[in-house]
């Protein structure tokens, strides 16, 4: 069969799928860029690309998203390895980052990640600032054993911790805290796609209508912030108004909410 054969059938068999994120499966496991692959369509396919494409095809057709099919998501500059461990990289946090990169300024900066999960923001602050010091934590030992993988790999060295938010963190001090927390309604999961469903819940769904991650983070965060001391986290595109008024309520300044490219509220952050 060729490449091109192989991409009709699959096409048809996951209806569910963009042509373009088969394509991208397809090259993939024969090693080679999308480029190539669109010029050497009618090139024959090996009985072993035949079968690993099987073992693809049938987890894809049970919704298991792409990015845990090849076991890596890109983010930013980087390839991150994931798993089911993990929430697969959103192209929507690379503001979260963003704007704690325009905002911190301290040339030796204690950041904290918390929620870690693959570690995505922890290790893009590590290689964007490498005078800065990270530190990250995860209430999963499973996601912080991916981050742990991903910093590795990546060359970013990030203080890695177990525990529930603050908890690891007794007596540290930082110059920012950042997050991208659980913020999902339980009523809202339930509306959300098979493929999300894939991902761990525990990096999803939050109680208090989504805002219950959001209600510690500005009570806690105060301790454990220098004076000046930013925090800056992720939100979903309806939590704008109700997350800042937290970050008010705890005397935090220059709160400003922040918008993606869509023009939807996504990050909210502010300082001491």
């Amino acid at each position: 069969m060729t490449a091109r054969g192989w991409l009709k059938e699959a096409v048809r068999a996951l209806d569910h799928m963009e042509r373009f994120e088969l394509e991208v499966l397809l090259s993939e496991r024969l090693q080679m860029s999308r480029a190539h692959l669109l010029a050497h369509l009618d090139d024959a396919l090996s009985a072993e690309a035949l079968a690993q494409l099987a073992r693809d095809v049938e987890k894809l057709s049970r919704h298991v998203p792409l990015q845990y099919v090849l076991g890596q998501a890109y983010f930013m500059d980087a390839c991150y390895f994931v798993n089911e461990d993990v929430l697969i990289p959103r192209f929507d946090t690379e503001y979260l980052v963003q704007a704690v990169l325009d905002r911190v300024t301290a040339p030796q900066a204690r950041v904290l990640d918390l929620c870690t999960g693959s570690g995505i923001i922890a290790i893009s602050l590590a290689r964007a600032r490498k005078d800065w010091q990270l530190s990250a934590s995860d209430l999963s030992e499973a996601a912080l054993a991916v981050a742990r993988k991903n910093g590795a790999a990546l060359g970013a060295a990030v203080d890695w911790r177990l525990g529930d938010l603050f908890a690891p963190w007794t007596g540290a001090r930082f110059d920012a805290i950042v997050s991208n927390p659980p913020y999902i309604a339980a009523a809202e999961y339930e509306t959300l796609s098979p493929e999300v469903h894939q991902e761990p819940q525990l990096a999803l769904v939050a109680a208090d209508d989504g805002l219950a991650f959001y209600e510690r983070l500005t009570r806690e965060a105060p301790a454990y912030l220098s004076a000046g001391g930013w925090l800056a986290v992720e939100i979903g595109w309806q939590q704008g108004e109700a997350v800042r008024a937290l970050f008010i309520n705890e005397k935090f300044k220059e709160v400003a909410c922040l918008q993606d490219g869509q023009g939807h509220d996504r990050v909210v952050i502010g300082h001491l």
